[in-house]
């Protein structure tokens, strides 16, 4: 049975063990929590996955709360097929690579699909008028969109810098699941960073419904 019975974000990576299943355990646990998108479900996949593989030791140990071991029993990589991106009302990868390979799988998904770093740059200024749930993410999707191609990505400084994977690319996170413990671990220390971020823009932009704040 598909454990993506319904993602209104759907996050892809490329081997969905790593990157995307972390971004996925993360963003669901900081939303569950925000006003508003509460009801949100979050879901992960890959370009090129191997099918059934479980996340990634390294990733899955820093994962905390309740719902963190159920989560990572529960992960086995799937592919980012036609129908898990057509249900999506936002689709956020780790790369621009796995971006392009969205638009190659589903060219309609190109207006709602932005990396993670690029959502964050996009995202500044966001806000919410009282749409809830997969509104809201739909809402963020068209705001991200509409500032599409006018916002330069900024380069890290400070700790953001330290964090920073070794790619070329400023919209990508770098996948370093093979590339020795300390990209490794540099790049899970970033997918946390990136999220939390993202999270803050998405969520903090939330206000009263209209009706609210008029009465």
């Amino acid at each position: 049975m598909d454990r993506l019975t319904r993602s209104d974000i759907l996050v892809v990576c490329t081997a969905n063990v790593c990157r995307s299943p972390l971004t996925e355990f993360l963003l669901q646990d900081l939303l569950r929590n925000a006003r508003g998108f509460e009801t949100v479900a979050v879901g992960s996949v890959g370009t090129r996955p191997m099918r059934g593989v479980r996340m990634c030791e390294l990733a899955a140990s820093g994962l905390e709360g309740p719902e963190a071991e159920p989560f990572v029993h529960a992960h086995k990589s799937l592919s980012a097929t036609q129908s898990r991106l057509r249900k999506a009302s936002l689709i956020l990868t780790a790369s621009r690579s796995n971006r392009a390979a969205v638009a190659h799988i589903l060219p309609q998904a190109r207006t709602r699909t932005f990396t993670l770093k690029e959502a964050i740059a996009l995202g500044e200024g966001f806000s919410l008028d009282g749409d809830t749930g997969a509104e809201a993410v739909r809402s963020f999707a068209r705001y991200l969109e509409s500032r599409r191609g006018i916002v330069a990505p900024v380069a890290p400084t400070g700790i953001r810098r330290w964090l920073a994977s070794s790619s070329s690319d400023p919209w990508s996170i770098v996948d370093g699941h093979n590339l020795g413990a300390k990209q490794h671990a540099r790049t899970i220390a970033e997918v946390r960073s990136v999220v939390q971020t993202l999270g803050a823009i998405m969520t903090e932009g939330v206000r009263e419904p209209s009706s609210s704040r008029s009465a």
